[in-house]
């Protein structure tokens, strides 16, 4: 901060001198008024660098034309501003007004239109518009390799916003890519010990932790998946083996088979309704559970789980339980046992 605050008065003396000699609307005024937006938002003074760059803005419209490079220039500074502020919406067309003039004045290919295309990359990136930003890195990156060079600093900043975009659309292979090939261009112009060097190792670490959370996500899946499948293919094997394949006990899914997210009014009910099915003999214990298992039922707040889980159960189908509490995991003919809560 220090050798910006010492610049920050050799630019007012600057300007102070051009408005007396020049006139307050000359080009060159305005050239200085963008060198103290830059600054100032270096310092990290927006609301300072705003009025800065507008007034720049307007200087340069009106003495070279709204379809200048200059004026591109400053409405490119401006959008970068505006997105710093939180203000995406206002950065958006400026930023696109900028790449229109820098195309038509410069070409397609040019240098200066591949960076107005990162700056409206990490605005859409900003706005969590991934795969409209995904086109405009792609595009910088193609412009920089063939004008400056494979193993420019430029292409390897490009394949670093390629990198951190592909990682947060979930694409790790590609990311890990762009970000490795962008590790070795830099390391090898600028250094082992730069500063960019280490922000791209660290996007990297990112990225393996990244790596590392969906492989156990994976990993937990396939397990989860085996585990139910074999508790699952158990219960009904035992449900056969007690009840036969066509008792109705069968129509029970799984879920409500070891009273998983139900709560104890509606497991009082099921227990019932499996008694009644099996043509257990009623005892004097089972009474006593059911009756505290509806109380506790009725203190949570579960005390119409009874009643309309008759209503669900007499309705028929296959998938019995339906809820609108929670996702349907029962047969394809009704609406399913729900992972609903108590």
């Amino acid at each position: 901060m220090g050798k910006l605050e010492e610049a920050l008065p050799l630019y007012n003396r600057a300007l102070a001198i051009q408005e007396k000699a020049l006139g307050p609307d000359h080009t060159s005024v305005a050239s200085t008024l963008v060198n103290l937006g830059i600054l100032m938002s270096d310092m990290g003074k927006l609301e300072e660098a705003l009025p800065l760059y507008n007034r720049a803005l307007a200087i340069q419209e009106k003495a070279l034309g709204p379809d200048h490079t200059s004026v591109a220039s400053t409405l490119g500074n401006l959008g970068s501003l505006m997105s710093v502020m939180g203000k995406l919406e206002e950065a958006l067309p400026l930023c696109n007004r900028a790449l229109a003039i820098e195309e038509k004045a410069l070409g397609p290919d040019h240098t200066s239109v591949a960076d107005t295309l990162v700056n409206l990359g990490n605005l859409m990136r900003d706005m969590g518009k991934l795969e409209e930003a995904l086109p405009l890195y792609n595009r910088a990156l193609a412009i920089e390799e063939k004008a400056l060079g494979p193993d420019h600093t430029s292409v390897a900043i490009s394949l670093s916003n390629l990198g951190v975009l592909m990682r947060d659309m979930g694409k790790l292979d590609e990311a890990g890519a762009k970000l490795n090939r962008a590790l070795m261009i830099q390391e090898n112009a600028l250094g082992l010990n730069h500063s960019y060097v280490a922000e791209a190792l660290c996007e990297i670490g990112v990225l393996m932790r990244a790596t590392n959370i969906e492989e156990t996500r994976k990993r937990s899946q396939r397990i989860r998946s085996q585990a139910c499948g074999v508790a699952a293919r158990n219960v009904e094997e035992r449900k056969v083996a007690t009840y036969g394949d066509v008792h109705p006990h069968q129509l029970v899914p799984f879920g409500v088979e070891v009273y998983g997210g139900l709560g104890p009014a509606a497991v009082a009910f099921l227990k019932r309704t499996q008694r009644r099915f099996s043509g257990r003999r009623y005892l004097a214990e089972d009474a006593a559970e059911e009756d505290e298992l509806t109380k506790r039922g009725t203190r949570r707040g579960t005390g119409e789980d009874e009643r309309a889980g008759r209503r669900r159960f007499h309705g028929g189908g296959r998938g019995c339980w339906g809820s609108a509490g929670g996702k349907a995991v029962g047969g394809g003919g009704g609406p399913g046992l729900a992972n609903g809560g108590e």
